[in-house]
């Protein structure tokens, strides 16, 4: 069911996250990440299994306490199985892709969660 629901959130995806899947998928970053890639109970908006990475998008849906809490929960959860969660907000997406990019991958490669 988690994998029907993740092709269609492909097909359909919001614009901050076709822009940065422009970027991650021409491997600009030299990894392979997958989208909207299911993981537990979750589908991940992209998905590096090399570096053992989440990257998240946070709209304005994400800002209310409940959606908070769940997304603390979920970030919990994907810790547990020895995953990181980097969150971007969607409108940093929208005005600038490519510095997104570069500062995922400057966390995800020169820290440690």
């Amino acid at each position: 069911m988690l994998k029907s629901f993740s092709r269609k959130l492909r097909r359909d995806g919001e614009l901050a996250e076709v822009l940065l899947w422009r970027h991650l998928k021409a491997k600009q970053t030299g990894y392979v990440f997958n989208r909207q890639k299911p993981i537990l109970n979750f589908i991940a908006d992209f998905y590096c299994k090399e570096l053992g990475l989440v990257v998240e998008i946070d709209g304005l849906s994400h800002f209310s306490e409940e959606a908070s809490l769940k997304d603390e929960e979920r970030d919990r959860q994907m810790r547990v199985i020895g995953l990181r969660v980097i969150r971007v907000l969607d409108s940093d997406v929208r005005k600038n892709p490519e510095h997104v990019v570069k500062c995922i991958m400057e966390i995800a490669l020169n820290s440690h969660f």
